[in-house]
């Protein structure tokens, strides 16, 4: 194995060659948990991932996600209101489009990552499942003003 990484990889960092057998271990139970222990396991019905299993786990995530979302809606609702009652020259329109496509980003794109980050299984369609990482990203078809 070392002579395949040095060979292909002449300037691999020689600590990443060397990893400890116990990280190896403990990064092997963790992609294993991760699986269902079930052969015959529902994939129509949702099924949280094990890590978010407790209540507590669960609950810390969504009240964080909850608080990203309220806070941005806040504070985008703040910045489109004073900018609406200014004379929306070009700048104050560009940002308020920003604001526009960050509200949008807030309401749609947080709450589906938030789904995927806790659900293990898919149950949101194909299309969700194709459109979910093209809107992840600063989508600029968002920015229509």
């Amino acid at each position: 194995m070392r002579s395949l990484l040095s060979v292909h990889h002449p300037t691999f960092a020689p600590e990443i060659e060397q990893i400890d057998q116990e990280h190896l271990q403990t990064i092997h139970k963790f992609l294993t948990d991760m699986n269902f222990g079930e052969k015959n396991v529902d994939l129509t019905t949702i099924h949280l991932r094990p890590v978010f299993q407790p209540a507590s786990t669960l609950g810390v995530t969504i009240l964080f996600y909850g608080a990203l979302v309220l806070f941005g809606i806040l504070g985008n609702g703040i910045v489109m209101a004073v900018l609406c009652k200014r004379k929306l020259d070009n700048s104050a329109q560009c940002m308020l489009n920003l604001m526009v496509a960050f509200m949008m980003q807030l309401v749609i794109v947080v709450p589906l990552s938030l789904f995927v980050l806790v659900v293990h299984n898919w149950v949101l369609g194909s299309f969700v499942c194709y459109s979910l990482p093209i809107i992840q990203v600063k989508a600029p078809f968002f920015t229509f003003l």
